[in-house]
Order: structure tokens, then sequence, then C-alpha cells
């Protein structure tokens, strides 16, 4: 009974299996064991191919250059994507105030400076009503603020080339490319206001400094000239007009005639204004230019009219005519008829503007050789041409240009000159 037949498997039969796959599953793995022969085979291919190509193209054959131009083709957006923007990606980052600055035909801000909340919000206003003055009167002062002056002057000469009733905005601009040394700016924007308002007087301070920068001396000379014969009141004039003036003579080599702005200064309140520093510098321009001798000589005493007008016979370059004495006028002036005889040195041929008791008109700047008078004499005198008469039988004023170089004594009946020294 306990014998084994075979009909009964032995122990051994019995055990675990080889494997635990069920039927079917040996296909896969003879998938696998075949697929991961094929990476092989295939990056074997791979990199033979790509050294064969390589060494191929490093030959430089015929068709390297055109296989260049292809691959150049698949480079163009490969660049964009990795940070430089292409044409499309620009016009995506466009300012939103582009309508504005074309409007205004001026540079776009950066970024970082319009976005500011206060200036954001001015640009937009003026972006809706481009001739805001108030807006750009604010936003310009926000970008000084943010030290952008040149944006603030773009954006106040675009306004003014853009909106009526603009001066002020215009002027402002002057000053401030003057300040950036962008002198040809300014001077452009003050003779577009002198052109528009001959009798302003700011503009042509503007224009005098920017001129003097670019070295025309001559030009400069006549704008301060002006800007002095417009001021109704002489001795509200900054000193800074007269040593402007005077640098500028001396620049022009005549340190004689640089003399008589600085003497013309003190003697408007004397005073007040016999500084050692003014008194130092015109000893130096006389030490300069020999100047002592012919500057100013003698005494005279020039008799008073009952109606308080002085007149005397001058001799202007030899040439006799009556005179005015006007301790008011800020320069010796010529009528255009006696200039004509007394041929003085002319500066320009463009008139500048003076201030007179009938209102504004036109003149030019000269420089006369010699005045004389009753005693006294000078040389090298500034002197105006003007374009319109001056009074019945009056050739001319003897103005401060000539005067300040003597002690003035006012009387009832007279009016006594005596020369000064060069260091009064």
């Amino acid at each position: 009974m306990g014998a084994m037949t075979d009909d009964q498997p032995a122990a051994s039969q019995t055990t675990t299996p080889s494997h635990d796959f069920k039927p079917g599953d040996h296909r896969t793995t003879e998938f696998l064991e075949r697929r991961s022969v094929l990476p092989r085979i295939f990056l074997g291919l791979i990199v033979a191919a790509a050294i064969a190509g390589g060494s191929i193209y490093w030959l430089r054959p015929d068709w390297a250059a055109p296989v260049d131009q292809i691959l150049q083709t698949f480079r163009t957006p490969v660049t964009a994507d990795l940070g430089r923007p292409a044409p499309a990606d620009a016009a995506r980052t466009e300012s939103r105030f582009v309508g504005l600055y074309q409007r205004y035909r001026i540079s776009p801000l950066a970024s970082d400076i319009e976005n500011g909340a206060k200036l954001s919000a001015l640009l937009a206003t003026l972006q809706k009503e481009p001739c805001d003055s108030r807006a750009a009167f604010q936003a310009s002062l926000a970008l000084e603020e943010r030290h952008e002056m040149r944006g603030a002057a773009d954006l106040l000469s675009g306004f003014a080339d853009n909106c009526p009733e603009s001066s002020g905005e215009r002027y402002r601009a002057s000053e401030l490319y003057y300040l950036l040394g962008d002198y040809d700016k300014a001077i452009k924007l003050s003779t577009d206001l002198i052109d528009h308002q001959p009798d302003a007087q700011r503009p042509y301070f503007v224009r005098a400094r920017s001129e003097q920068a670019l070295k025309r001396y001559a030009a400069a000379i006549d704008d301060y000239t002006t800007l002095i014969r417009l001021l109704p009141d002489t001795k509200s004039v900054v000193s800074e007009v007269f040593t402007r003036m005077s640098d500028s003579y001396e620049k022009l080599d005549r340190p004689c005639e640089a003399i008589g702005p600085i003497q013309t200064y003190i003697a408007l309140d004397s005073e007040k204004r016999s500084t050692q520093p003014l008194l130092r510098r015109i000893a130096a321009l006389a030490a300069k230019g020999n100047c002592t001798q012919a500057y100013a000589t003698g005494t005279a005493r020039i008799p008073r009219r009952s109606n308080g007008v002085s007149t005397a016979k001058v001799q202007i370059n030899g040439i006799t005519g009556t005179f005015i004495v006007d301790t008011g006028a800020s320069f010796v002036t010529l009528t255009r008829s006696f200039a004509d005889r007394a041929k003085p040195q002319m500066f320009r041929t463009e008139p500048v503007e003076m201030q007179t008791a009938n209102g504004t008109t036109s003149a030019n700047l000269a420089t006369v050789d010699s005045v004389k008078l009753a005693g006294v004499s000078a040389s090298s005198v500034p002197t105006i041409i003007a374009s319109k008469s001056i009074g019945d039988g009056v050739d001319g004023l003897l103005g401060m240009s000539f005067l300040s170089r003597f002690t003035v004594v006012i009387s009832d009946r007279e009016i006594q000159l005596k020369a000064k020294t060069l260091n009064e």
C-alpha cells in the first residue's frame, strides 16, 4: 500500500515551478530583450554619421556656404528665445504713451521713469489733453526731480511746438538746454521767442550766454546790450550781465572797451557797487590794453536848461553834433544820419532791440574811436545806432557808456564831469 506507483508523482515533481510568468509572458520577455539592443545600434550609427559629417564639413567643400545659409534661417528664432527679442517682441513692449511721444516728436522715456506713479498720471493726462499746460509744467518738474533734465526740456519743447500760448514752456526749455550745454537748441528756442516778442527780456539773457559759450562774442555783446536797453530801470540789471559783456569784449581782444560795462554798472549805484573785486578787474583790463591815457581825460561843466535838459556840442570821431546829456541812457546813442557821417565801427548788421520813451525800437551796436566835448574826452566807447529819430535837431544821447568814466555831479545849473582814474 505504501509502494509508489507510476501514477503518483514523486515529491520532487511537486516543487514550485521554475518561473512565475503566466502563459504568454514569454513573448514580453523576448521583446524587451530585443529592444534593449536597438538603442545601442542607433547610437552607434548617429555617432558615426556625426563624425563623418563633421569631417566633411570642416573640409569646407563647395556646398558648405549654402548649408550655412540654411542653418542660419533656423538659428534666428533660437536667438530670440535666448533673450534677444525678435521684432514682434519689441512691438509687444511698446510704451503706452507712444502717441504722446509721437505728437511731441520726442524720444520715449525709460520705462522705469515713465511708470513712476506721479509722472505716469501726468503723462496720461497729456496723452488725453496734449495742451494741458498745468500737466506739462508738473511733468517737467517731476522729470527734473528724477534728474531727467533733458527729458524735461524735450517735453516742454515738444509741448511748445504743438500748443498755442506756450512761451513760458519754450523759455523754460531753453534754460534747461543751456544748463545741459546744448547751446544750439537754447539759441533756437530763444530766437523763436524773440521773433514772436522782440521786447521780451529773459530770452536775450539765455541766448547771450549760449552765444558766449559757443565763442560768438560779438553776438553775445549785442544781446547783452539789448537786454540792458530793454529794462526800464537799468539799476535792476544784475551784475552778471555787465561782467559777461565785459568778458566778451576781452575775448575779442578789446580790453579798453571791456572796462565800459563794469564801469557803467558801478556808476549806476557807485556807493554800493564800488567793490574791490570790480575795481581790480578794471585795473587789470587797463593794464592789459594800456588804456590809462585814452580811457578818460579832463574836466567839463555843462549848463542845464530850465526844463532840466542839458545839451552839448560833442565830437564823435571828429564829427560835431548836438547831444542830450542823459544819465538815464545806458549807452551813447547816435541817429542813423549822424552815424553815416561819423562812421563808427559796427559790430553786426543784425539789429538789437532797445526800450525808449516811445516804446521798443531796433538799433545796431557799434564802437566809436573817440568822444570829446568841452575839455573831456574818451576813446573806444560802446555806442548804439538808433533806427528812429531822437528829436528835432538832436544827433544823439550822451549816455553812461561815456559818462561812467567820469565823476558826475549834477546841480540845478550844471553837470560837472571829472575824469576818473581806473582804480576809482
